[in-house]
């Protein structure tokens, strides 16, 4: 068999596998993030408008995610609906992830000598845990994976081809790069990354009117950058000049740094800490051409990567709650530092071990915090959290499981046991992810398979959520039912807010619903009770 015809043989075999897992899905996980971005979607689809999450459900102050990925994902409400337009979406994020083995397969032939090793490396980064997680839900964190992906490959291309070719690897990369800011707020890191990246490669130059030019580039682009942020997102920058402001209190500033703790830990945990190590010893110890022209630029994103989570991590501590751990915003961070251990693995003849980076990686586990995550940061753990109905507690995972792991790792690396590392690393790797998957789809089906749903889902009727003011007003927050027969029914479902401070009955027309949900008892037939106390009542006209 030729190399092309087995590598299109290995590219459909993994194709067929994360298409084939997406029918197994049967809801969303993450609400209301992946609700909303399903609503502007179809919102899209049906006006060609891109709509605030909180004009669409008419709730103020509902979280709005970027656009991008809902435009992309909208004509799948051309042909589907419910359920099945998101199983739909779900096989268009597995196809995006499958077509990335090609990229990824370049990527590690750049380092690796033989190509059965770059193939394996690119099918362990398609099945990693965050992949295979997000892959798996209606997120814009696919796109964004997807990008950053391409743009390492353009980057990384950009110093090897001819002039002509070169500068359009490197505009393909700065465009993608600008991409990415409309699939994630914190996407602007990406285009940081490849200016900073940019400007000491030329700064390094001895043409001093070059450098004079560079650094005017420099500035200007950063402060669009900015002002572009400032425009699009100004309560964000207003976020985080509240934050900046409570760092002139030195009790903050022991906050923050517990913060960026909690955000390094989260980084070796989804890691597994060892390829983290062996990461930071190839990174300062490499001799590879290939590798010093880009190593700003991966600097850069996981630094600014970490510092974004951290200040996520700082704001939950201002709200009184201690949010130990935070995954998702570093699954690019901890995907590029898995790319490049496997890397070190398959190119190096030996482990380089330093004694420093070592100690240094260790010393923020011994101050590790587990106790208090939040499910929609943290999909990647949920697995190992009784109370998130995972499969073991975390002081088990956290305390006894993770540990050891980490002990038979460490031995390994120590005695440069290569072979044995990498096998139980895509172990690892490979357990996780089934973790992940089996999680998600029960997760999915217990949500979708109550009796509220089965017996509204193929119903096209008017439905009212009554929610009750003083507890919305206690939490902001509108319960799952209501975002689930929203977003994965083909009802026309209606929120109203009932005022609970005057004891009066609530009035509902029955000209403009069949069916309400609520926690109140009504002088209507009562059909059913939820899991979550809300009955439904139908009117009868």
């Amino acid at each position: 068999m030729s190399k092309t015809k087995f590598t299109l043989l290995i590219f459909l075999a993994i194709l067929t596998i994360k298409v084939s897992l997406s029918f197994f899905i049967n809801g969303t996980i993450v609400y209301p993030d992946e609700n909303c971005l399903l609503l502007k979607a179809r919102e899209f689809t049906e006006s060609g408008l891109i709509k605030y999450c909180g004009d669409i459900v008419d709730i103020p102050g509902t979280g709005d995610p970027m656009p991008l990925y809902s435009i992309l994902i909208s004509p799948v409400f051309l042909f589907f609906s419910g359920i099945t337009s998101l199983k739909a979406i779900l096989v268009l994020n597995a196809i995006l992830s499958s077509l990335l083995f090609f990229p990824l397969k370049q990527i590690f032939q750049k380092f690796i000598k033989k190509e059965k090793f770059s193939m394996l490396c690119a099918i362990i980064i398609l099945f990693l845990p965050q992949t295979m997680t997000y892959e798996k839900m209606a997120m814009s964190e696919n796109l964004f994976f997807v990008f950053n992906t391409l743009i390492l490959y353009f980057y990384l291309n950009s110093f090897e081809k001819e002039k002509k070719t070169k500068l359009i690897y490197k505009l393909t990369a700065f465009l993608l790069a600008t991409l990415c800011f409309f699939t994630r707020p914190f996407g602007i890191i990406t285009l940081l990354a490849l200016i900073i990246s940019e400007s000491t490669i030329a700064l390094k130059k001895s043409d001093k009117i070059k450098k004079i030019f560079t650094l005017i580039g420099f500035f200007i682009l950063s402060m669009t950058a900015i002002i572009g942020l400032l425009t699009i997102m100004p309560n964000t920058i207003t976020a985080l000049m509240e934050k900046a402001y409570f760092l002139t209190k030195p009790e903050y500033l022991i906050k923050l740094v517990e913060a960026f703790k909690n955000q390094i830990n989260s980084l070796f945990i989804i890691t597994y800490f060892i390829p983290s190590v062996i990461f930071l010893n190839y990174a300062f110890t490499s001799k590879s051409k290939n590798f010093k022209n880009i190593k700003i630029f991966l600097f850069s994103i996981i630094i600014l990567n970490i510092l974004i989570g951290t200040q996520h991590i700082f704001g939950y501590f201002l709200s009184n709650y201690n949010l130990d751990l935070l995954t998702r915003y570093i699954n690019i961070s901890a995907t590029f530092i898995i790319i490049f251990f496997l890397i070190s693995i398959f190119s190096e003849k030996k482990l380089r071990i330093t004694p420093v980076i070592f100690g240094l990686c260790l010393l923020p586990l011994l101050f590790l915090n587990h106790e208090t995550i939040n499910h929609a940061l943290n999909i990647e753990l949920s697995p190992f959290y009784k109370s998130l109905n995972g499969f073991v507690s975390d002081f088990i995972f956290f305390k006894f499981i993770f540990l050891i792991i980490i002990f038979i790792l460490s031995i390994l690396y120590i005695f440069e046991k290569k072979k044995s590392l990498i096998i139980l690393l895509i172990s690892i790797f490979v357990t996780h992810s089934a973790l992940n998957m089996t999680y998600q789809i029960i997760y999915t089906k217990n949500e979708t398979s109550n009796e509220l749903f089965q017996f509204l889902k193929n119903k096209k009727e008017n439905i009212v959520v009554l929610e009750i003011k003083s507890e919305f007003a206690a939490t902001n927050f509108i319960n799952f039912d209501y975002w689930r027969l929203k977003t994965l029914t083909d009802n026309i479902v209606k929120l109203e807010i009932y005022d609970d401070s005057n004891n009066k009955t609530p009035k509902i027309n029955p000209k403009e619903a069949k069916y309400i949900l609520s926690k109140l008892e009504l002088n209507f037939d009562k059909i059913l009770t939820t899991k979550r106390e809300r009955k439904l009542y139908e009117i009868k006209q």
